[in-house]
């Protein structure tokens, strides 16, 4: 986990900035609270950002105009506890390949953290994929430029994938992941087990998470 004071923060913000600068000519300035860092071999592979909706505002509230435990609760028909809600964001891939297994270890953390409900804002491309893993993602809005006012500038060429913000519980990714039957996939298991390790650990040092 890469905190803002984390020494290595500098390399991940660098990286989630540098993919977004091919990708979309973009010049991204605004960074997550929370990076968690993919690597192999000693080489950055992935970065995603993530922010407990307990601890304040969530970025993709600008676009929905409302609280998000409100806007998951009316989609959903359930109530939403904001300490149960997490956000993820700067999603940053060297290969957009990797977006399934990052995704995967990613759902892995988060249940594993105690999170109940993801957010986040992502092209349709990235939706399936959140999809195709179990994690049954409904649109809340679309994600307009307008809603950032000049702040927009900074996200290049992304606007144009007509990106949605987007909300799922993250037990059915989680379940998809363990199903009964599932092929075994020994790199992905390690990674899986070590996201867990990564979770545990830091719910230990922090009494405020309570079990999901």
């Amino acid at each position: 986990m890469v905190t803002v004071d984390h020494p290595g923060r500098a390399a991940c913000e660098g990286f989630v900035h540098d993919v977004f600068a091919a990708r979309y000519r973009a010049d991204v300035q605004s960074f997550y609270p929370d990076l968690l860092e993919y690597r192999d071999d000693e080489r950055q592979r992935a970065v995603v950002g993530m922010r407990q909706a307990s601890l304040g505002p969530l970025f993709a509230e600008r676009y929905l105009g409302m609280p998000a435990d409100e806007a998951i609760g009316d989609r959903f028909g359930q109530a939403i506890a904001r300490d149960e809600l997490v956000e993820v964001g700067n999603l940053a891939l060297e290969n957009p390949g990797d977006a399934r297994w990052v995704i995967a270890a990613t759902i892995q953390f988060l249940h594993e953290a105690g999170y109940r409900w993801v957010l986040f804002t992502a092209t349709r491309v990235l939706v399936n994929t959140f999809q195709r893993l179990g994690m049954r993602p409904m649109p809340l809005a679309a994600a307009r430029p307008d809603s950032l006012g000049p702040q927009a500038l900074q996200w290049g060429d992304y606007y144009r994938t007509a990106p949605l913000v987007c909300a799922g519980p993250i037990a059915s990714g989680f379940r998809k992941l363990h199903r009964p039957g599932a092929t075994s996939q020994p790199r992905l298991d390690e990674l899986l087990a070590g996201m867990t390790r990564l979770a545990r650990r830091l719910r230990d040092d922090d009494p405020q998470r309570e079990e999901g």
